[in-house]
C-alpha cells in the first residue's frame, strides 16, 4: 500500500493581506445593507462571514465566487425588503 502524499491546501498560498481586503470590502457592503449597526460590529461580522467561506472553500477561484455571490444576494433580498416596506 503507498503513502499518499498531502495535498497542499490552496489556503496556504494566500497572503494575509489579500484576506484584510475581502473583509474590508464585505464590510463596506454591509455598511450599505445596515447603515445603523456600529463600524466594530460589521467589521466581525465580515471578518466571520470572510473566515468560513475561506475555511470551505474548494479553491481560490471558488473563494471569490462565493463571497461574491453571497453579497449580492443580501443586496437583492435589502433591495426587495426596501420594496415591500414602501407598500
Amino acid at each position: 500500500m503507498s503513502q499518499m502524499k498531502p495535498v497542499e491546501s490552496w489556503q496556504k498560498s494566500v497572503r494575509q493581506e489579500y484576506r484584510t481586503e475581502q473583509v474590508n470590502m464585505i464590510s463596506k457592503v454591509l455598511a450599505s445593507l445596515e447603515p445603523s449597526a456600529t463600524p466594530a460590529s460589521k467589521m466581525m461580522l465580515a471578518s466571520q462571514f470572510e473566515s468560513a467561506v475561506f475555511k470551505s472553500a474548494p479553491s481560490f477561484e471558488e473563494y471569490g465566487k462565493i463571497i461574491n455571490k453571497r453579497l449580492k444576494k443580501m443586496q437583492k433580498v435589502k433591495i426587495q425588503t426596501n420594496f415591500l416596506l414602501k407598500l
